[in-house]
């Protein structure tokens, strides 16, 4: 697909181990953001995601960084109405006493991490 380096995406940059993929940090938006910004998205993915700690300068010959640009969002009329590696999922829930939360996963994280099976 090819994205005009001009527009305004969603986008989301992901740090990971080599040659595991296992993931070391992401951070990105649902909202379009100027493809300009990415820079800005990997500095926060690798210092600013707080499930790791920040990235180290050594660290980084062993890392992968790739950018997620997502694009044609839909709802899904029910919940197995996806293609696993094709589209992202986005799942929004509360818990039992009402509390918000929601879950982003990319299209390549359950193919990465063997989730058809």
């Amino acid at each position: 697909v090819y994205v005009n380096p001009e527009a305004n995406h969603p986008l989301f940059v992901t740090f990971s181990h080599s040659p595991d993929d296992a993931l070391r940090g992401c951070i990105g938006s649902l909202r379009a953001v100027p493809m300009s910004r990415a820079g800005e998205y990997a500095v926060m993915a690798a210092v600013k995601d707080q499930r790791f700690s920040p990235i180290r300068l050594d660290e980084l010959p062993g890392l992968t960084c790739s950018v997620s640009i997502l694009h044609d969002y839909e709802t899904a009329p029910s919940a197995t109405d996806w293609v696993i590696g094709e589209h992202g999922i986005i799942i929004n829930f509360r818990s039992d006493r009402g509390d918000r939360y929601n879950a982003t996963y990319l299209p390549e994280v359950a193919l990465e991490h063997e989730m058809a099976t």
